[in-house]
C-alpha cells in the first residue's frame, strides 16, 4: 500500500514539477508569483491535470456505502454512462465495448468478453477512462475500467457486512466479509475478501422450493445468485513491490419466464379424435399429470476464475512494471445447471398450447423441458511489460508490450429446430494468439502540454479459421491507433484538454466459429473472416477548480464508429436463411458531459448531467429477434437510435459521514425515455425504418442507505437502513421480450411490442381467441420483467476491528 502511494505520490509530483520550476525563477522580481505557486502546488485538487485523458475516479466509500446492488452499479452512476439490462454503455457504446482490467491485465473471458466481478470489500477504487486514452489503454472502443484492490493491512483486521430485506420487501440477501493480515516480519501481507448475494431481482419465484435453513437464515438459489471470492498476497518493500491476486466467482441465473408458469395439472390431449390441444387443471384429473413448468426452464451456471502476479519498480526517474495472468471461465446453461445434455435430446419435446381454442393457451408451456443446451469454456494466457521515464520538468516517456494466448470451445444443442432439416448442434474448438505494443509521450514546453501515442496490435483466428463451416484464411490483422492530445493551462484552476484518438477492438470468439450451414435466424453463423471494429473519437474537456473544494468538468465527445459486428444474410436469393456475423455495423455517438463536485472532510457530493446520441444500423449483435425463422428477414442499413440511447441523465450522488456516529448514502437519478420499435399485429415486419421510432416514459430512481455507529461500540460495530427505488416508481424498462422458445409469441411475431403500438400500455399481451368464438383480442400478461425493479427496503448489520 505504501509502495503504491509513493508511486502515485511521485507521478503527481513529476506532473507540476515543470510548473513549480517556472514559478521559482519568477519569485524574486515578482512577488505575486509566489502566490500562484502556492494554489498549483498545493491546494489544486485536480487530478493528473496534465493529462489527456477523461478519468472519472471510484472511491471505496462509494463501492461500500452508498445503496448498490453490485460494484457495476457504482460504475454506472458515472457522466457518459448508460447501465441497462446489467451492462454499462459508455458513451453511447455496446455493453461489451468497455474493457475491465487489473493490474493491467484484462478480466474478460475469451467467448463473449464477460468480465468477472469483484467483491465490493476487495476494491480500493476505479477509474473509468472514456475518453482521450493513452496508448497504454487499447482493447475497448468505450474505454479502459482499471480496478484498485485493497493491499494487505499493516497489522490484523477486518469487516463483516450483512444485508436483508426480511421477506419484506421481496427476498435478498447479502453477506461480504473480508480479512487481513501482515504475514510476520517477512514484508509478506494477505487479504482476502468474499462476497454472497441471493436475490430474487423482484421476480415471482415458481420453481420448486429448494430453501434450507443455515443458523435460522434460510438458505437457497434465487433468480439471480453470486458467489465472489478474491485474495491478495503482496511481498516487497519500497521501491520495490510485488503481488499475487487470485479472483474466482460462480453466479447461478434462473431466471423467470411467464410463459413457463403454470404450476398444476396439464394433458396434451384430452379427447381423442379431436384434438383440442394441451389441457391444464389446478387439480388433478383423471388422465392428467403433474407438471411445474418453471422447473423445466433452463438455467445458467457461470463459473470465473481469475489469477494474475504483478511486480512494480521505481528506481529514480524511472519505474519498471511487468504482470503475467490466466484466465478460466465455464458456463453452463442446461435443465439443473448440470453438464447433462440429454435432456435437449431424448427428453419430452417442448409443447406450447393451441391458438384460437377455449381449451388451449398459446403462451403456455403446458409439458416438456426447454430444447436448449450449451456449454462454453475458454482459457487465456497474459503477459505485459511496462516502462515509463519521468524528466525532472514533467515530460514522460513510456512503452510498453504484452501478448495473449486464448483456447475457447464451446457445445450447444438447440433441439427447438428438430424436424426442419436444420443443423441442431453448434460446436467449435479453438486457440489463437494475439499481442500489442505501445509508445506514450508527453511533452511539456511553455505551458503547453502534448501528449502523443502510437499503439499497434495483432490479431488472428488462429488455424482453425479454415476448418469452420465459412472458412478463412486467418492471417493475422494488424492495426495501428494514433493517440494525440493536448493540454492547455488557461489558470492557476483551470485546464483545457483536447484529443483525438483511433481504438481498434477484437472481436470476441464467439463471433469467429461455427461447425453449421443450414440454420434459423435465432442464432448466426461465426465468421472467421471478421476483423476488429475501429472507432475515431473526439474529446474537448474543461476542468476548473472553483475553490478548494468544489470543482466542475465540462467534456463534450464525438464518436464515429466502423466495422462493428452485425448479422447480414450470406445467401438472400436462396430463399433460406443464412445468417451470418460481417463488420456491418456504423454508428456515432456524441455528447456533453457535465460535472460539479464538492469534496469536503465528511461530506461528498456530485451533481452530473449527460446529454447522449448513440445511433447505430442495430443494437443487437445477432439482429432483431423477431420475424420469420427460416426466410431471409430485411436489414437495417440505415442509423436510428440504440436500444440504449438515453438523452438526458440526471444524477445526485450524496455521501455524508459524522465521524463515529453515522452515515447517509443518497442516489436520486432521472433519465429520459428509451427507444423501442413499434409492431403492427401479427404481421411480418418489413418496414427497417421504424426501428426504434419511438420512446418509453421517463424514470426516477432514488435509493437511500443510512448507516448508524454506536458510541459504546467505538464505531466499529455498524445497524442501518438500506432503501432501494425509495418511491416504489415502476416506469417501464423495456417494450419487449425474446418468446423462444414459443414458436409464434414473440418470436415469428413481437406481440408484446403490438400490443404497446396498439393500446398504449405496457406489460405485454398477446392476440388470441381465448373464448374460440372467433373474436380475437389481446390478451393481457402484465410481464413483470418489463417494468422497473419494485421498491426493497433492507436492514444493515456490520462489524469491523
Amino acid at each position: 500500500m505504501v509502495a503504491t502511494a509513493l508511486i502515485q505520490l511521485l507521478a503527481l509530483l513529476s506532473t507540476a514539477d515543470s510548473l513549480a520550476v517556472r514559478a521559482d525563477t519568477a519569485r524574486a522580481p515578482v512577488p505575486r508569483v509566489v502566490r500562484t505557486l502556492d494554489e498549483i502546488v498545493v491546494r489544486s485538487r485536480l487530478r493528473d491535470p496534465l493529462s489527456s485523458q477523461s478519468i472519472r475516479s471510484v472511491s471505496r466509500e462509494a463501492f461500500t456505502r452508498l445503496p448498490l446492488d453490485r460494484a457495476s452499479d457504482a460504475v454506472a452512476l458515472q457522466p457518459g454512462v448508460v447501465g441497462r439490462a446489467g451492462e454499462l454503455h459508455v458513451r453511447g457504446g455496446r455493453g461489451g465495448d468497455l474493457r475491465v482490467m487489473l493490474a493491467g491485465i484484462p478480466l474478460e473471458e475469451a467467448v463473449r468478453d464477460r468480465a468477472i466481478e469483484l467483491p465490493a470489500l476487495a476494491i480500493e477504487s476505479a477509474d473509468l477512462v472514456s475518453g482521450g486514452l493513452d496508448a497504454r489503454a487499447g482493447g475497448g472502443l468505450s474505454g479502459v475500467l482499471e480496478y484498485r484492490t485493497l493491499d494487505p493491512p499493516a497489522r490484523p483486521g477486518g469487516a463483516l457486512q450483512w444485508q436483508t430485506s426480511g421477506a419484506v420487501t421481496g427476498r435478498f440477501d447479502r453477506i461480504g466479509a473480508r480479512a487481513g493480515a501482515p504475514l510476520g516480519h517477512s514484508g509478506l501481507g494477505a487479504v482476502a475478501s468474499a462476497e454472497v448475494a441471493l436475490d430474487d431481482m423482484g421476480l415471482p419465484d415458481l420453481r420448486t422450493d429448494n430453501r434450507r435453513s443455515v443458523l435460522g437464515i434460510p438458505m437457497g438459489w434465487r433468480a439471480g445468485n453470486r458467489t465472489l471470492g478474491h485474495l491478495k498476497l503482496t511481498a516487497g518493500h519500497v521501491p520495490r513491490h510485488a503481488g499475487l491476486e487470485i479472483a474466482a466467482s460462480r453466479e447461478v441465473s434462473r431466471p423467470f419466464d411467464p410463459m413457463w408458469s403454470l404450476d398444476g395439472w396439464t394433458t396434451l390431449d384430452v379427447t381423442p379424435g379431436l384434438p383440442r390441444g394441451p389441457g391444464f387443471s389446478p387439480t388433478e384429473l383423471p388422465g392428467y399429470e403433474r407438471y411445474r413448468a418453471a422447473d423445466h426452464k433452463t438455467i445458467t451456471d457461470d463459473r470465473r476464475l481469475v489469477a494474475i502476479l504483478s511486480a512494480d519498480r521505481v528506481a529514480g526517474e524511472r519505474r519498471l512494471s511487468a504482470a503475467a495472468g490466466w484466465s478460466h471461465a465455464r458456463s453452463i446453461t442446461s435443465l439443473d445447471g448440470r453438464d447433462d445434455e440429454r435432456y435437449a435430446t431424448d427428453g419430452p419435446f417442448v409443447v406450447f398450447g393451441r391458438a384460437n381454442s377455449a381449451f388451449s393457451d398459446p403462451f403456455y408451456a403446458y409439458w416438456g423441458d426447454e430444447p436448449f443446451f450449451q456449454r462454453r469454456t475458454s482459457d487465456s494466457w497474459f503477459a505485459r511489460a511496462d516502462y515509463e521515464h519521468i524528466a525532472p520538468r514533467g515530460t514522460r516517456f513510456a512503452a510498453g508490450a504484452g501478448g495473449r494466448y486464448d483456447a475457447v470451445r464451446l457445445h450447444e444443442l438447440d433441439s427447438s429446430v428438430r424436424g426442419f432439416g436444420l443443423d441442431t448442434l453448434r460446436s467449435y474448438e479453438a486457440y489463437a494468439p494475439g499481442g500489442y505494443a505501445y509508445g506514450q509521450l508527453r511533452w511539456v514546453f511553455e505551458g503547453l502540454v502534448a501528449n502523443l501515442g502510437l499503439r499497434g496490435e495483432a490479431f488472428t483466428a488462429g488455424p482453425q479459421a479454415e476448418r469452420q463451416s465459412f472458412p478463412s484464411a486467418g492471417h493475422t490483422q494488424f492495426s495501428l491507433s494514433p493517440r494525440a492530445g493536448v493540454t492547455y493551462p488557461i489558470s492557476v484552476r483551470s485546464v483545457f484538454t483536447a484529443s483525438y484518438i483511433r481504438l481498434q477492438q477484437d472481436p470476441a470468439r464467439d463471433f469467429l466459429y461455427d461447425n453449421r450451414t443450414y440454420v434459423t435466424n435465432r442464432q448466426p453463423i461465426g465468421n472467421p473472416a471478421l476483423v476488429p471494429a475501429t472507432v475515431v473519437a473526439y474529446q474537448a474537456a474543461l476542468r476548473h477548480e472553483l475553490s478548494e473544494h468544489w470543482s466542475t468538468q465540462a467534456t463534450y465527445f464525438f464518436d464515429d464508429l466502423f466495422g462493428a459486428i452485425a448479422t447480414r444474410d450470406a445467401s438472400p436469393g436462396l430463399g433460406l436463411a443464412t445468417p451470418l456475423y460481417r463488420n456491418a455495423d456504423e454508428g456515432h455517438s456524441s455528447g456533453v458531459e457535465f460535472s460539479l463536485l464538492n469534496d469536503t472532510p465528511g461530506a461528498r457530493a456530485e451533481w452530473t448531467y449527460t446529454f447522449l446520441e448513440a445511433y447505430g444500423t442495430i443494437s443487437r449483435e445477432e439482429g432483431v429477434p423477431y420475424g420469420d425463422r427460416l426466410a431471409p428477414r430485411p436489414s437495417s442499413i440505415g442509423e436510428h437510435p440504440l436500444d440504449w440511447d438515453r438523452r438526458h441523465s440526471l444524477r445526485m450522488v450524496l455521501q455524508l459521514t459524522r465521524g463515529t456516529r453515522w452515515s447517509l448514502g443518497w442516489i436520486t437519478e432521472v433519465g429520459s425515455p428509451f427507444p423501442w420499435t413499434p409492431r403492427d399485429r401479427r404481421q411480418l415486419d418489413a418496414d427497417v425504418s421504424r426501428e426504434n421510432s419511438r420512446r418509453l416514459g421517463w424514470d426516477e430512481n432514488t435509493s437511500f442507505s443510512l448507516r448508524y455507529f454506536p458510541p459504546r461500540f467505538s464505531g466499529r460495530v455498524t445497524i442501518g437502513l438500506e432503501a432501494h427505488n425509495l418511491f416504489d416508481s415502476r416506469s417501464d424498462a423495456t417494450a419487449t421480450a425474446n418468446g423462444y422458445p414459443n414458436p409464434t409469441i414473440n418470436t415469428t411475431y413481437d406481440d408484446y411490442a403490438a400490443y404497446r403500438t396498439e393500446t398504449g400500455r405496457g406489460g405485454g399481451a398477446y392476440w388470441d381467441d381465448p373464448n374460440g368464438d372467433g373474436n380475437p383480442q389481446w390478451v393481457p400478461v402484465h410481464d413483470p420483467r418489463l417494468f422497473a425493479r419494485p421498491r426493497s427496503v433492507r436492514m444493515v448489520a456490520g462489524l469491523s476491528w
